[in-house]
């Protein structure tokens, strides 16, 4: 469990986290107005960020938050299949903004530079959702620890970065959602080929 979910399981042992990365009302109270006095959003976003949009979850939240009417910033080391997705909400939902940015998440600089650049476009971002990842690892011992390397910094060391890019606008803005996903891989040990991608 990351250590947000960890903190809203503190804070709501009975909150649906599944429910509250895909935008549904969740028991948690925030102030009804943010430091400028607009009112703060507390069931839905209108400008979400999502990296590793180009397929899986990501490509699937994506997909919801479009038919609820969210403005979309989506990221993926894959801008072919990116591309195509725009084209797609963008005719089936015409009233929506969908932006599009190719991002590799292990390139830290440039995660902060693609994570204002959305912001600069939209004006604000309301959520981010780190969801890029690699859902695979080799055995330890076995002459791949380039690969299982690439696992870590890219499940673990580029979410640092995305939540650090994320939550320093966020601050400037005095609002935002932070969500990280993760896997029920990290709730116990694995062997063999899953042991990385499970401790990341």
């Amino acid at each position: 469990m990351t250590d947000v979910s960890a903190r809203v399981r503190f804070l709501n042992p009975d909150c649906d986290l599944a429910a509250l990365a895909t935008g549904a009302p969740s028991h948690i109270k925030l102030a009804p107005f943010n430091s400028l006095g607009h009112p703060r959003q507390t069931t839905s976003a209108k400008n979400i960020l999502i990296t590793g949009a180009s397929t899986g979850l990501g490509e699937g939240m994506a997909r919801e938050w479009a038919a609820k009417g969210c403005n979309l910033a989506l990221c993926a080391r894959r801008a072919d299949k990116l591309q195509a997705l725009q084209r797609e909400l963008q005719q089936a939902h015409p009233d929506i903004r969908v932006l599009v940015r190719g991002l590799d998440v292990c390139d830290y600089d440039q995660v902060f530079e693609v994570f204002r650049g959305f912001r600069d476009e939209l004006g604000s971002l309301d959520r981010v959702v780190v969801n890029a990842g690699i859902g695979s690892s080799q055995p330890i011992g076995r002459g791949h620890f380039a690969a299982n390397r690439h696992t870590a910094e890219t499940n673990f060391i580029a979410a640092i970065a995305q939540s650090e890019a994320a939550m320093e606008i966020f601050r400037e803005q005095n609002s935002g959602h932070l969500v990280l996903m993760s896997s029920v891989s990290g709730v116990r040990g694995f062997r063999g080929p899953l042991n990385v991608y499970a401790a990341t």
